[in-house]
């Protein structure tokens, strides 16, 4: 699994973006998962410069 028990971090960031709460449902839903690809590019890149 890629958070193992601390999967509720990335539910608190998912939610941080979309400025409401995530459930488990929604991340199984064509549009949700679009805007959270979306709206999490620049963190994203940010993560894989800073490995580099």
């Amino acid at each position: 699994m890629l958070v193992g028990d601390d999967r509720g971090i990335v539910y608190e960031y998912c939610s941080a973006l979309l400025g409401r709460p995530v459930f488990t449902h929604d991340l199984a839903r064509r549009d949700i998962q679009e805007e959270l690809k979306k709206r999490a590019y620049t963190d994203f890149i940010d993560i894989c410069k800073n490995l580099v």
